[in-house]
């Protein structure tokens, strides 16, 4: 699966799950700027980067 593929699955399963997006209507996501989505799906990643990182501090501290 391409990388673009693997991005807009993830992101779509973190807008099923994530509190934020059930409380805007489908209505508000079709008529915001699309930048606004770029905004989720750069700030969904460098949380997934950072969970990462945290998880792998332990073997890389010893």
């Amino acid at each position: 699966m391409s990388r673009f593929l693997e991005t807009t699955h993830a992101f779509e399963k973190y807008q099923k799950t994530t509190s934020l997006f059930k409380k805007i209507s489908k209505n508000q996501l079709k008529t915001s700027p699309k930048i606004i989505r770029f905004f989720f799906v750069q700030s969904f990643f460098q949380q997934k980067k950072r969970e990462m990182t945290s998880s792998l501090l332990p073997f890389l501290s010893s």
